[in-house]
Protein backbone atom coordinates (compact mmCIF):
# COMPACT_ATOMS: atom_id res chain seq x y z
CA UNK A 1 0.00 0.00 0.00
CA UNK A 2 3.07 2.17 0.88
CA UNK A 3 4.83 1.78 -2.05
CA UNK A 4 1.81 2.44 -4.59
CA UNK A 5 1.07 5.66 -2.70
CA UNK A 6 4.50 6.85 -3.01
CA UNK A 7 4.83 5.84 -6.80
CA UNK A 8 2.05 7.87 -6.76
CA UNK A 9 3.33 10.67 -5.17
CA UNK A 10 6.70 10.91 -7.34
CA UNK A 11 4.71 10.25 -10.83
CA UNK A 12 2.22 13.30 -10.24
CA UNK A 13 5.29 15.26 -8.96
CA UNK A 14 7.11 14.45 -12.30
CA UNK A 15 3.76 15.16 -14.33
CA UNK A 16 3.78 18.49 -12.39
CA UNK A 17 7.25 19.40 -13.09
CA UNK A 18 7.19 18.40 -16.62
CA UNK A 19 4.01 20.74 -17.61
CA UNK A 20 5.50 23.95 -15.11
CA UNK A 21 6.73 26.74 -17.59
CA UNK A 22 7.67 29.15 -14.89
CA UNK A 23 4.95 31.84 -15.88
CA UNK A 24 3.28 31.91 -12.73
CA UNK A 25 4.92 30.89 -9.08
CA UNK A 26 5.04 27.53 -8.50
CA UNK A 27 2.83 27.79 -5.50
CA UNK A 28 -0.03 29.30 -7.39
CA UNK A 29 0.48 26.20 -10.25
CA UNK A 30 0.28 23.68 -7.97
CA UNK A 31 -2.64 24.97 -5.83
CA UNK A 32 -4.69 25.61 -8.91
CA UNK A 33 -3.53 21.64 -10.22
CA UNK A 34 -4.80 20.28 -6.73
CA UNK A 35 -8.40 22.34 -6.93
CA UNK A 36 -9.24 20.79 -10.15
CA UNK A 37 -7.70 17.64 -9.10
CA UNK A 38 -9.77 16.92 -5.74
CA UNK A 39 -8.84 13.63 -5.25
CA UNK A 40 -5.79 14.41 -3.11
CA UNK A 41 -6.03 14.32 0.67
CA UNK A 42 -3.96 17.27 2.65
CA UNK A 43 -1.08 14.66 3.28
CA UNK A 44 -0.90 13.80 -0.15
CA UNK A 45 -0.51 17.51 -1.08
CA UNK A 46 1.89 17.92 1.48
CA UNK A 47 4.18 15.38 0.12
CA UNK A 48 3.82 15.98 -3.48
CA UNK A 49 4.83 19.37 -2.99
CA UNK A 50 7.47 18.83 -0.87
CA UNK A 51 8.99 16.48 -3.46
CA UNK A 52 8.79 19.04 -6.28
CA UNK A 53 10.33 21.90 -3.90
CA UNK A 54 13.10 19.68 -3.46
CA UNK A 55 13.56 18.77 -7.12
CA UNK A 56 13.86 22.84 -7.57
CA UNK A 57 16.07 23.16 -4.84
CA UNK A 58 18.99 21.13 -6.43
CA UNK A 59 18.59 23.62 -8.97
CA UNK A 60 21.00 22.48 -11.95
CA UNK A 61 23.40 20.58 -10.34
CA UNK A 62 21.62 17.04 -11.88
CA UNK A 63 20.40 18.38 -15.05
CA UNK A 64 21.96 15.50 -16.99
CA UNK A 65 19.66 12.71 -15.35
CA UNK A 66 16.36 11.72 -16.03
CA UNK A 67 13.73 13.06 -14.49
CA UNK A 68 12.71 10.35 -11.68
CA UNK A 69 16.21 9.94 -10.53
CA UNK A 70 16.22 13.85 -10.28
CA UNK A 71 12.96 13.66 -8.03
CA UNK A 72 14.75 10.70 -5.67
CA UNK A 73 18.17 12.21 -5.34
CA UNK A 74 16.93 15.88 -4.41
CA UNK A 75 14.46 14.49 -1.83
CA UNK A 76 17.67 12.85 -0.35
CA UNK A 77 19.76 15.99 -0.34
CA UNK A 78 16.55 18.33 1.14
CA UNK A 79 15.69 16.20 3.66
CA UNK A 80 16.65 16.64 7.11
CA UNK A 81 15.38 13.45 9.17
CA UNK A 82 14.60 9.64 8.03
CA UNK A 83 10.74 8.88 7.05
CA UNK A 84 9.45 6.28 5.08
CA UNK A 85 9.26 7.75 1.65
CA UNK A 86 12.91 8.10 1.77
CA UNK A 87 13.59 4.53 2.96
CA UNK A 88 11.36 3.38 0.13
CA UNK A 89 13.47 5.25 -2.56
CA UNK A 90 17.00 3.83 -0.94
CA UNK A 91 17.33 2.45 2.72
CA UNK A 92 20.92 3.76 3.02
CA UNK A 93 19.79 7.44 2.05
CA UNK A 94 17.53 6.83 4.79
CA UNK A 95 19.74 6.25 7.33
CA UNK A 96 22.50 8.95 5.97
CA UNK A 97 19.27 11.20 6.18
CA UNK A 98 20.85 13.27 9.10
CA UNK A 99 24.28 13.91 7.33
CA UNK A 100 24.82 17.26 6.05
CA UNK A 101 24.62 18.24 2.30
CA UNK A 102 28.29 18.04 1.49
CA UNK A 103 28.17 14.03 3.12
CA UNK A 104 24.80 13.51 1.22
CA UNK A 105 26.47 14.79 -2.29
CA UNK A 106 29.75 12.41 -1.39
CA UNK A 107 27.13 9.62 -0.79
CA UNK A 108 25.47 10.31 -4.45
CA UNK A 109 28.66 10.38 -6.06
CA UNK A 110 29.91 7.42 -4.54
CA UNK A 111 27.27 5.45 -6.04
CA UNK A 112 26.41 4.44 -9.69
CA UNK A 113 25.23 7.78 -10.75
CA UNK A 114 25.80 8.48 -14.14
CA UNK A 115 26.41 11.98 -14.12
CA UNK A 116 27.92 13.22 -10.54
CA UNK A 117 26.61 16.57 -9.00
CA UNK A 118 28.89 19.56 -9.32
CA UNK A 119 27.72 22.16 -6.29
CA UNK A 120 28.36 24.55 -7.85
CA UNK A 121 25.78 24.06 -10.38
CA UNK A 122 23.01 24.74 -8.38
CA UNK A 123 22.85 28.08 -8.43
CA UNK A 124 22.23 29.81 -11.90
CA UNK A 125 25.29 32.17 -13.61
CA UNK A 126 27.16 31.73 -11.17
CA UNK A 127 30.54 33.97 -12.39
CA UNK A 128 28.51 36.68 -12.28
CA UNK A 129 27.67 36.88 -8.31
CA UNK A 130 29.14 39.48 -5.83
CA UNK A 131 32.82 38.82 -5.07
CA UNK A 132 32.17 38.87 -1.47
CA UNK A 133 29.57 35.63 -1.91
CA UNK A 134 31.88 33.94 -4.14
CA UNK A 135 34.64 33.55 -1.19
CA UNK A 136 32.18 30.82 0.12
CA UNK A 137 30.19 30.03 -2.57
CA UNK A 138 29.58 26.73 -1.60
CA UNK A 139 27.79 27.82 1.12
CA UNK A 140 25.72 29.91 -0.65
CA UNK A 141 24.84 27.55 -3.22
CA UNK A 142 24.03 24.63 -0.47
CA UNK A 143 21.73 26.80 1.51
CA UNK A 144 19.43 26.59 -1.12
CA UNK A 145 18.68 22.46 -0.15
CA UNK A 146 17.37 24.07 2.60
CA UNK A 147 13.89 26.27 3.54
CA UNK A 148 14.67 29.53 4.56
CA UNK A 149 12.52 30.33 8.36
CA UNK A 150 9.92 32.48 9.23
CA UNK A 151 11.14 35.72 10.97
CA UNK A 152 9.44 38.85 12.83
CA UNK A 153 10.85 42.04 13.75
CA UNK A 154 9.48 43.28 17.44
CA UNK A 155 8.36 46.80 17.06
CA UNK A 156 9.84 49.16 19.74
CA UNK A 157 7.96 48.63 22.87
CA UNK A 158 6.28 45.58 22.32
CA UNK A 159 8.84 43.02 22.61
CA UNK A 160 7.53 41.78 26.24
CA UNK A 161 3.71 41.25 24.92
CA UNK A 162 5.24 39.25 21.75
CA UNK A 163 7.33 37.44 24.07
CA UNK A 164 4.43 36.40 26.37
CA UNK A 165 2.09 35.71 23.55
CA UNK A 166 4.19 33.34 21.83
CA UNK A 167 5.14 31.34 24.91
CA UNK A 168 1.43 31.39 25.80
CA UNK A 169 0.65 30.02 22.75
CA UNK A 170 3.54 27.22 23.00
CA UNK A 171 4.93 28.63 19.85
CA UNK A 172 8.64 27.23 19.61
CA UNK A 173 11.22 30.40 18.53
CA UNK A 174 14.61 31.94 18.68
CA UNK A 175 15.07 35.64 19.69
CA UNK A 176 17.90 37.34 18.08
CA UNK A 177 18.24 40.91 18.80
CA UNK A 178 14.83 42.33 17.39
CA UNK A 179 14.41 39.21 15.30
CA UNK A 180 11.87 36.47 16.39
CA UNK A 181 12.73 33.64 14.72
CA UNK A 182 10.04 30.57 13.81
CA UNK A 183 9.85 27.36 11.49
CA UNK A 184 8.63 28.41 8.09
CA UNK A 185 5.14 26.91 8.80
CA UNK A 186 4.49 28.88 11.63
CA UNK A 187 0.76 30.34 12.05
CA UNK A 188 1.04 33.84 14.06
CA UNK A 189 -2.18 35.02 13.02
CA UNK A 190 -4.31 34.12 15.67
CA UNK A 191 -1.40 35.04 17.93
CA UNK A 192 0.15 38.48 17.15
CA UNK A 193 -1.54 41.40 15.88
CA UNK A 194 0.80 41.54 13.08
CA UNK A 195 2.38 44.90 11.71
CA UNK A 196 0.81 46.55 15.40
CA UNK A 197 2.94 44.87 17.10
CA UNK A 198 5.86 43.10 15.45
CA UNK A 199 5.63 42.62 11.44
CA UNK A 200 6.71 39.70 8.80
CA UNK A 201 10.46 40.69 7.91
CA UNK A 202 13.35 38.20 6.36
CA UNK A 203 16.60 38.84 8.92
CA UNK A 204 18.71 40.49 6.37
CA UNK A 205 15.97 42.71 5.90
CA UNK A 206 15.73 43.54 9.06
CA UNK A 207 19.79 44.55 9.46
CA UNK A 208 19.34 46.80 6.71
CA UNK A 209 17.97 48.87 9.05
CA UNK A 210 21.94 49.36 10.11
CA UNK A 211 22.13 51.51 6.83
CA UNK A 212 19.01 53.72 7.22
CA UNK A 213 20.02 54.19 10.96
CA UNK A 214 23.03 55.58 9.98
CA UNK A 215 22.07 57.61 6.93
CA UNK A 216 19.51 59.10 9.20
CA UNK A 217 22.13 60.00 11.39
CA UNK A 218 23.68 62.02 8.47
CA UNK A 219 20.65 64.33 8.28
CA UNK A 220 21.10 67.53 10.01
CA UNK A 221 19.03 70.71 10.33
CA UNK A 222 15.49 69.85 9.67
CA UNK A 223 12.99 70.92 12.68
CA UNK A 224 10.34 68.69 11.43
CA UNK A 225 12.17 65.55 11.36
CA UNK A 226 14.03 64.62 6.86
CA UNK A 227 11.80 64.13 4.17
CA UNK A 228 12.06 60.34 3.48
CA UNK A 229 11.01 59.14 0.14
CA UNK A 230 10.60 54.89 -0.18
CA UNK A 231 10.45 55.30 -4.15
CA UNK A 232 9.49 51.72 -4.59
CA UNK A 233 7.36 50.52 -1.93
CA UNK A 234 6.28 47.59 -2.23
CA UNK A 235 4.42 45.95 0.46
CA UNK A 236 5.83 48.86 2.89
CA UNK A 237 8.55 46.94 4.88
CA UNK A 238 11.22 49.50 4.22
CA UNK A 239 9.01 52.31 5.38
CA UNK A 240 8.05 50.58 8.46
CA UNK A 241 11.37 49.72 9.20
CA UNK A 242 12.48 53.50 8.70
CA UNK A 243 9.69 55.01 10.60
CA UNK A 244 10.74 52.73 13.64
CA UNK A 245 14.12 53.66 13.35
CA UNK A 246 13.82 57.75 12.28
CA UNK A 247 10.78 58.21 13.88
CA UNK A 248 10.10 61.81 13.58
CA UNK A 249 10.16 62.22 9.86
CA UNK A 250 7.94 62.78 7.03
CA UNK A 251 7.34 60.21 4.69
CA UNK A 252 6.66 60.08 0.94
CA UNK A 253 5.78 56.05 -1.09
CA UNK A 254 5.27 55.62 -4.24
CA UNK A 255 4.82 52.58 -6.46
CA UNK A 256 3.81 52.00 -10.06
CA UNK A 257 0.85 49.96 -9.13
CA UNK A 258 -2.09 51.39 -7.37
CA UNK A 259 -3.20 48.23 -5.48
CA UNK A 260 0.36 48.28 -3.58
CA UNK A 261 -0.55 52.12 -2.54
CA UNK A 262 -3.99 51.04 -1.25
CA UNK A 263 -2.80 47.88 0.50
CA UNK A 264 -0.25 50.28 2.19
CA UNK A 265 -2.98 52.57 3.16
CA UNK A 266 -4.54 49.82 5.29
CA UNK A 267 -1.14 48.58 6.36
CA UNK A 268 0.42 52.13 7.43
CA UNK A 269 -3.05 52.37 9.35
CA UNK A 270 -2.56 49.37 11.70
CA UNK A 271 0.85 50.44 12.12
CA UNK A 272 0.24 53.36 13.38
CA UNK A 273 1.98 55.61 10.49
CA UNK A 274 -0.66 58.04 10.20
CA UNK A 275 0.63 61.36 8.44
CA UNK A 276 2.15 60.08 4.69
CA UNK A 277 2.16 60.99 1.18
CA UNK A 278 1.32 58.01 -1.53
CA UNK A 279 1.77 58.65 -5.07
CA UNK A 280 1.71 56.78 -8.29
CA UNK A 281 4.77 56.53 -10.36
CA UNK A 282 6.69 54.78 -12.82
CA UNK A 283 10.37 55.38 -12.40
CA UNK A 284 11.73 53.64 -15.53
CA UNK A 285 10.27 56.85 -17.06
CA UNK A 286 12.21 60.37 -15.73
CA UNK A 287 9.45 62.47 -13.46
CA UNK A 288 8.08 65.74 -15.00
CA UNK A 289 8.64 68.73 -12.63
CA UNK A 290 10.86 67.37 -10.11
CA UNK A 291 13.03 69.53 -8.12
CA UNK A 292 15.17 68.81 -4.64
CA UNK A 293 12.88 68.30 -1.66
CA UNK A 294 13.99 64.53 0.12
CA UNK A 295 16.88 64.17 2.63
CA UNK A 296 16.65 60.83 1.94
CA UNK A 297 15.88 58.12 -0.75
CA UNK A 298 15.20 54.78 -0.02
CA UNK A 299 15.38 52.55 -3.30
CA UNK A 300 14.58 48.70 -2.97
CA UNK A 301 15.14 48.17 -6.47
CA UNK A 302 12.59 45.30 -8.49
CA UNK A 303 15.73 42.83 -9.25
CA UNK A 304 16.03 39.43 -9.83
CA UNK A 305 15.22 38.23 -6.32
CA UNK A 306 18.29 36.19 -6.43
CA UNK A 307 18.92 35.98 -2.92
CA UNK A 308 15.31 34.95 -2.34
CA UNK A 309 15.37 31.74 -4.35
CA UNK A 310 15.74 30.22 -1.19
CA UNK A 311 11.60 30.62 -0.65
CA UNK A 312 10.93 30.40 -4.37
CA UNK A 313 13.58 27.94 -6.01
CA UNK A 314 11.91 27.46 -9.00
CA UNK A 315 13.26 30.73 -10.15
CA UNK A 316 16.68 28.79 -10.28
CA UNK A 317 15.30 26.47 -13.58
CA UNK A 318 13.85 29.36 -15.23
CA UNK A 319 15.90 32.74 -14.71
CA UNK A 320 17.46 33.99 -18.07
CA UNK A 321 20.56 35.73 -18.39
CA UNK A 322 18.58 38.19 -20.64
CA UNK A 323 16.37 38.81 -17.91
CA UNK A 324 19.31 39.76 -15.54
CA UNK A 325 20.50 42.51 -18.17
CA UNK A 326 16.92 44.13 -18.40
CA UNK A 327 16.79 44.07 -14.64
CA UNK A 328 20.46 46.11 -14.43
CA UNK A 329 19.20 48.44 -17.07
CA UNK A 330 15.89 49.28 -15.23
CA UNK A 331 17.79 49.62 -11.91
CA UNK A 332 20.05 52.36 -13.39
CA UNK A 333 17.11 53.68 -14.80
CA UNK A 334 15.60 54.11 -11.71
CA UNK A 335 18.08 55.67 -10.25
CA UNK A 336 18.90 58.34 -12.77
CA UNK A 337 15.20 59.30 -12.65
CA UNK A 338 14.91 59.31 -8.68
CA UNK A 339 18.07 61.01 -7.61
CA UNK A 340 17.21 64.73 -9.25
CA UNK A 341 14.30 64.79 -6.15
CA UNK A 342 17.12 64.34 -3.51
CA UNK A 343 18.79 67.71 -1.80
CA UNK A 344 22.23 68.22 -2.12
CA UNK A 345 24.26 66.49 0.14
CA UNK A 346 21.07 64.28 0.93
CA UNK A 347 21.09 60.33 1.57
CA UNK A 348 20.44 57.63 -0.77
CA UNK A 349 20.28 54.00 0.09
CA UNK A 350 20.07 51.49 -2.82
CA UNK A 351 18.70 48.37 -1.36
CA UNK A 352 18.29 44.73 -3.59
CA UNK A 353 17.52 41.08 -2.80
CA UNK A 354 19.97 40.12 -5.41
CA UNK A 355 23.11 38.22 -5.45
CA UNK A 356 24.52 39.58 -8.79
CA UNK A 357 27.38 41.88 -9.08
CA UNK A 358 25.53 43.29 -12.31
CA UNK A 359 22.72 44.51 -9.94
CA UNK A 360 24.45 45.22 -6.87
CA UNK A 361 28.70 46.74 -7.27
CA UNK A 362 27.94 47.82 -11.09
CA UNK A 363 24.81 50.28 -10.04
CA UNK A 364 27.13 51.82 -7.65
CA UNK A 365 29.63 51.96 -9.56
CA UNK A 366 27.19 53.84 -11.81
CA UNK A 367 26.43 56.50 -9.05
CA UNK A 368 29.78 57.41 -8.10
CA UNK A 369 31.71 57.59 -11.32
CA UNK A 370 29.05 58.77 -13.59
CA UNK A 371 26.76 60.61 -10.85
CA UNK A 372 29.30 61.79 -8.41
CA UNK A 373 27.78 60.53 -5.40
CA UNK A 374 30.02 59.48 -2.09
CA UNK A 375 30.15 55.96 -1.37
CA UNK A 376 29.88 55.79 2.64
CA UNK A 377 28.78 52.13 2.76
CA UNK A 378 28.15 48.93 0.92
CA UNK A 379 27.87 45.37 1.38
CA UNK A 380 26.23 41.90 1.14
CA UNK A 381 23.98 40.91 3.50
CA UNK A 382 24.54 37.16 3.89
CA UNK A 383 21.88 35.61 4.84
CA UNK A 384 22.64 31.76 3.95
CA UNK A 385 24.24 31.45 6.82
CA UNK A 386 21.24 31.86 9.09
CA UNK A 387 18.79 30.31 6.64
CA UNK A 388 17.31 34.12 5.76
CA UNK A 389 17.58 35.67 2.70
CA UNK A 390 20.80 37.05 0.92
CA UNK A 391 20.86 41.02 0.22
CA UNK A 392 22.68 44.10 -0.92
CA UNK A 393 22.57 47.07 0.77
CA UNK A 394 24.79 51.07 -0.01
CA UNK A 395 24.56 54.11 1.40
CA UNK A 396 25.87 57.26 -0.90
CA UNK A 397 25.47 61.06 -0.26
CA UNK A 398 24.47 63.45 -3.83
CA UNK A 399 26.98 66.25 -4.53
CA UNK A 400 26.48 68.91 -2.14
Amino acid sequence: MLNGRFWSYLNTAKLLIENYEGDIPFHHYIKQYFRENSKYGSRDRKQISALCYSYYRAGRALAALPMDERIRISWFLCSDQPGDMLAFFNEDWNMAAGSGPREKINIINASSIDSPIRIDEIFPFPDRLSKPITEDKEEFMLSHLQQPHLFLRMRPGRESTILYKLKKAGIIFEVSGSAIILQNNTDISSILDTDREAVVQDLSSQQTGDFIREAGAAITGRMKGPLVWDCCAASGGKSLLAFDIIGNMELTVSDVRKSILENLQERFNKAGVKTYQSMMADLSKPLKGVKPLYDMIIADVPCSGSGTWGRTPEEMHFFSAEKLAEYAALQKQIIANTVPALLPGGQFLYLTCSVYEEENEAAIDFMVRQLGYRLNRMGNIKGYYHRADTMFAAWLTSPA
